[in-house]
């Protein structure tokens, strides 16, 4: 915790404010979001396909002001986008309790969307594009301490959901919810956007003995990973083959993800188990999901994190086809979620942190920001597509066969990834 020479290092503090609003971000129709389904589509009205073109637009909405917070990250950092997402969030969440039909439930999860704070699976550029800049020798363990958060937030708030719903209703669920969103705000004038607007170097080198930009630069260069001395620009990185198999990769998982996020949980309940057994199991995914995030952010830094890319692609693909499986046999529906968990974990740091090992840490978020919404675009339609084969065929059998197929589809891809040699040209 403490910078070379002995000093408190002010990069664990964004690494600890981090953990909060991640946790705290998982109040916000996360993984718990799947809880809602049932009894919102039941007194709304609503289609399963319907719930899940909802959720499309929260996901497309986060990918299309990905290009927008990436840029502003790079420039400016964390504090205004994160501000601004704590503020919508809570008055999403409160007007979502007030929903009488589809259109405020539409409204509601593209504001949500748009701020960039809760997308799927540790995937806001927010929390990771600071941490990406605060640390480069550290940076899968600071990576995978931020992307706890997410896992513990998810085991805390999917069980306090249930018994919010199962006590006082989805409406007021909604509401408490809201409120837990709203009270880290004070937690926003800890971030900064990179050391060297501190007078500080990456993971806690000496104080910068230059006021124009080259702290951050030198002192972690002989501890570096090659890219980052290079500093990749958006131009030079779309260039690489690398760029767009990752793109791509993404883009499936994104998919998975996204059908999971919606599908799961009604999944398993329409299977006959109950859904305290359910929250129970999830509560569990999301307790493994931290588990291998933290293990995840140490391996990382020793091995190439596509490696650990490819080992969540498997993770997911098991789960999803013990899924597929169909019987509704107990062992099975905790074998399936801890799978699942284990594939989000080594994700949330996968994604955190293989841009910046390939492509350098100056200009990641301007690159993650151009990348994101193709990725988003494919993860907003896992949700509604899932739903309209549930629909079509009264079962979710269809939709994970499908979703198992993509995850190996997305293991081969993540396996041709190679680190790129450094651009011909420098920024």
């Amino acid at each position: 915790m403490t910078a070379r020479g002995g000093r408190f290092y002010y990069g664990w503090v964004i690494v600890a404010a981090f953990f909060v609003l991640n946790a705290a971000g998982q109040a916000s129709g996360t993984l718990n979001f799947g809880l809602f389904v049932i009894p919102m589509a039941e007194e709304l009205d609503l289609s399963r396909q319907a719930i899940g073109w909802a959720q499309t637009m929260r996901l497309w909405a986060s990918g299309v002001s990905g290009i927008l917070i990436g840029r502003w990250l790079d420039r400016r950092g964390p504090r205004g986008p994160m501000l601004l997402a704590i503020v919508v969030a809570t008055a999403g969440l409160l007007l979502m309790a007030r929903a009488q039909s589809a259109a405020l439930l539409f409204g509601v999860l593209l504001a949500l969307g748009a701020t960039g704070w809760t997308a799927p699976a540790g995937g806001a550029l927010i929390a990771t594009v600071p941490v990406s800049k605060w640390f480069i020798r550290l940076r899968g363990r600071a990576t995978g301490i931020v992307q706890l958060g997410l896992g513990i937030g998810g085991a805390v708030f999917v069980p306090v959901t249930q018994a919010l719903i199962s006590d006082r209703g989805w409406r007021s669920a909604w509401v408490t919810l809201a409120w837990l969103s709203a009270v880290t705000v004070p937690l926003v004038l800890l971030l900064r956007r990179q050391p060297s607007d501190l007078g500080l170097e990456a993971d806690g080198g000496p104080p910068a003995r230059t006021g124009r930009g080259g702290a951050g630069r030198a002192a972690a260069a002989g501890a570096d990973d090659s890219p980052e001395s290079v500093h990749w620009t958006l131009k030079d990185a779309m260039r690489t083959a690398s760029m767009w198999k990752l793109s791509v990769t993404f883009a499936i998982l994104g998919f998975l993800l996204g059908a999971a996020s919606v599908h799961r949980i009604p999944h398993w309940i329409e299977l006959g188990f109950s859904p305290a057994t359910v929250s129970l199991a999830f509560s569990l995914d999301a307790g493994i999901a931290t588990i291998m995030a933290l293990a995840a952010g140490f391996v990382v830094e020793r091995l190439d994190a596509r490696i650990v890319g490819l080992a969540s692609c498997v993770s997911f693909g098991a789960a999803v086809a013990l899924m597929a499986a169909a019987p509704a046999w107990t062992p099975l529906l905790f074998v399936s979620t801890l799978l699942f968990g284990c594939g989000v974990g080594l994700y949330m740091v996968v994604q955190g942190v293989i841009w910046a090992q390939y492509y350098g840490w100056r200009f990641v978020g301007t690159i993650r920001g151009v990348v994101l919404p193709f990725i988003f675009l494919a993860s907003g339609l896992g949700a509604p597509i899932a739903g309209a084969l549930r629909d079509a065929s009264g079962d979710y059998r269809g939709s994970w066969l499908l979703v198992t197929a993509l995850a190996v589809a997305a293991a081969t891809l993540m396996l041709s990834v190679r680190s790129p040699a450094a651009p011909r040209t420098g920024p």
